[in-house]
């Protein structure tokens, strides 16, 4: 004959906060995974550099949230756009607006540049402006949490109900 030791309430409530954990573990690794994959590729770095993390909330014992994301400078741009984009009316954009606001001109290689410009000794062109048409949003974090939504829920019941019912 089985003898089930009576649970606590302080044991129940353990189990319940390593279910949560667990759970929470499981779907952002799925939200990350699924980011990943819906990235937009170019040299997949935006792709490979998508993480999660599952961190405690400040100023709650026992609560926690997944940080889905990225360090890349250029990955909410990736995921909301630019601002700017319009294909055919592409704007003119003074560098301090491209974010450097201490920078009075962008200089670059420009290999196929129009006949008749001129570089400097460098083989650089400077320029105060540029005609540029924005980038186009290409979401991949947003979709991604909302497709695994039913399976992440899931999936964060599913790691409770098996923490609750070990002995």
């Amino acid at each position: 004959m089985a003898v089930r030791r009576e649970q606590t309430s302080d044991s129940i409530f353990v189990k319940l906060i390593v279910g949560a954990r667990i759970g929470l573990d499981a779907w952002g690794a799925l939200v990350s995974q699924r980011a990943s994959l819906k990235a937009p590729v170019d040299t997949s770095q935006l792709a490979q550099s998508i993480h999660y993390l599952v961190e405690s909330v400040e100023g709650y014992s026992a609560a926690w949230r997944a940080v889905i994301g990225t360090n890349l400078e250029y990955a909410a741009a990736q995921e909301y756009g630019s601002g700017l984009h319009d294909p055919d009316t592409p704007h003119m954009i003074p560098i301090p607006a491209l974010g450097n606001t201490t920078a009075k001109t962008l200089a670059f290689e420009w290999p196929n540049a129009p006949t008749g410009m001129k570089p400097n000794a460098e083989g650089l062109f400077f320029f105060k402006q540029v005609l540029h048409p924005g980038v186009r949003a290409q979401p991949y974090l947003r979709p991604a949490l909302e497709e695994t939504n039913e399976e992440g829920r899931t999936m964060f019941l599913q790691a409770i109900a098996v923490e609750l019912n070990k002995p």
